[in-house]
């Protein structure tokens, strides 16, 4: 069945209207960049909450020196592999997202080339703050094509782009479960990120906030998420959502570690009573 895209993008600009006028805490990020790529690379199909959230704070606190991305690569290439890093660091074990982590901070590297610190930051790491905005704003969706990183896709790109102050929004299961329930079809990363876009700049919304808002509504979501590294507060257990088995597991650091564990076939011992 071909949909209409102009049919399409009334039926979602009328879900957005129907919403709350006012759509809650504004989208934020973290104050140095090596943190909002972790932040970014971490919370890949993961709990934010549970797994993503507590890392990246605890990275922050430990390494109060890392604020800028040459140092952060530095740290990284120090140990034998990305994934040692991980493990030591992280305490999560997983080779592609240690790649990725890895092949996303080169990426940003090579985008400060082209968009160079201006001398007028006080500081080093909000200088680059202010080159990744500026890269942010710049770069498109179809660019998520050229970065090279095996793993990182659009959604991925595109939570990027908002950690570093772009007005866009990230393709995830939550966004497109919005827009293909709103428009009552099946839709694409793409044509859900077009379709959000559109509809958000004809109603005049702040598309990161309306993104972040879409995630903590369908998410389940009670954290507010202040990102600066030494006030972000903890969600307290009574407001963490449950978290089944299978997530449970999903989230462990040894999940894509290959870790296989196979159950002994020997005949039980015989028992005397």
């Amino acid at each position: 069945m071909i949909h209409s895209y102009q049919e399409s993008l009334a039926k979602l600009r009328s879900a957005l209207q129907a919403r709350p006028k006012s759509v809650g805490d504004p989208f934020d990020n973290w104050a140095n960049p090596p943190l909002n790529v972790l932040d970014c690379v971490l919370s890949l199909n993961r709990r934010y909450e549970e797994f993503c959230l507590p890392r990246v704070q605890r990275f922050a606190e430990a390494h109060p020196e890392i604020q800028h991305l040459a140092t952060f690569r530095s740290l990284i290439v120090s140990y034998a592999t990305p994934l040692k890093f991980s493990e030591t660091e992280l305490n999560y074990r997983d080779q592609r997202r240690a790649d990725v982590l890895l092949g996303v901070t080169e990426y940003l590297l090579r985008q400060l080339r082209a968009f160079p610190a201006t001398s007028s930051e006080p500081s080093q790491s909000k200088s680059e703050m202010a080159s990744l905005g500026a890269w942010a704003q710049s770069a498109r969706p179809e660019d998520a094509r050229s970065t090279g990183v095996h793993g990182f896709g659009l959604a991925g790109f595109q939570y990027l782009r908002m950690l570093f102050g772009a007005q866009t929004a990230k393709p995830d299961i939550h966004i497109r479960r919005f827009v293909a329930d709103a428009v009552q079809h099946r839709v694409s990363d793409a044509e859900a990120l077009t379709l959000l876009e559109a509809a958000a700049r004809e109603e005049g919304l702040r598309l990161a906030d309306l993104d972040y808002s879409i995630w903590q509504e369908l998410s389940g979501s009670a954290y507010p998420k202040p990102r600066t590294p030494n006030s972000c507060a903890t969600t307290s257990s009574s407001r963490q959502p449950k978290t089944n088995l299978a997530q449970f597991l999903l989230d462990s650091p040894l999940s894509g570690s290959g870790l296989n564990v196979e159950r002994q076939k020997d005949a039980p011992r015989p028992i005397n009573l």
